[in-house]
């Protein structure tokens, strides 16, 4: 994961990429194949949220995966089976925050992203990625007019 000033750095590089190579790009990654199963898309950013508990600790996370809707699918049930069977086993965290998790995928499942257009997050972790592969490539001193090549990764 990048630190917040390496983040900070790509945020202001976003500006500097071309609008129709973002949104040429952000197609692309839409339409194109799933990076987790290699099936078609859509392809789009699919949170799965997890809760793992022991006696009095708690944790819990979102995790975004860049992927169609079945792999999306797979992700929140894992993360739904995992909490329900991790997930009650802390107090007094646990109560609360198992059934935020569940009910989370269990929307997640039902109300998936539209189809017919990337999310925001989607825009978003494209716009970052171009970021990157620019900034890379502005400090190797490479030309930056090869954006066209870039590829996004999930990370």
């Amino acid at each position: 994961m990048r630190s917040g000033q390496a983040q900070g750095v790509l945020v202001t590089l976003i500006d500097q990429i071309p609008p129709e190579i973002a949104q040429e790009r952000l197609t692309q990654v839409h339409q194109g194949e799933c990076p987790a199963c290699g099936g078609d898309g859509p392809i789009d950013v699919h949170l799965s949220h997890s809760v793992t508990s022991a006696l009095v600790m708690t944790w819990w996370k979102s995790t975004p995966k860049v992927c169609c809707r079945s792999c999306g699918i797979k992700g929140q049930i894992g993360g739904l089976l995992w909490s329900g069977v991790l997930g009650w086993w802390g107090f007094p965290w646990a109560l609360i925050m198992t059934p935020i998790q569940i009910l989370r995928n269990l929307g997640g499942i039902i109300s998936p992203p539209n189809p017919s257009e990337p999310t925001a997050q989607l825009r978003k972790m494209v716009n970052l990625e171009l970021a990157s592969r620019l900034h890379d490539r502005l400090t190797q001193e490479a030309d930056p007019d090869e954006l066209e090549t870039l590829e996004v990764t999930d990370h």
